[in-house]
């Protein structure tokens, strides 16, 4: 799990990959307002 987001790692269930990926995209990018989809 990336060690940068402390506050993710109290989530329960724990994410799974995809959902940290999901994260990591909204973190870097602000939004998921179909930039990148």
């Amino acid at each position: 799990m990336p060690p940068a987001i402390p506050m993710t790692m109290c989530t329960i269930p724990p994410l799974d990959e995809e959902a940290w990926e999901n994260l990591m995209n909204v973190l870097r990018h602000g939004s998921t307002e179909g930039r990148e989809d």
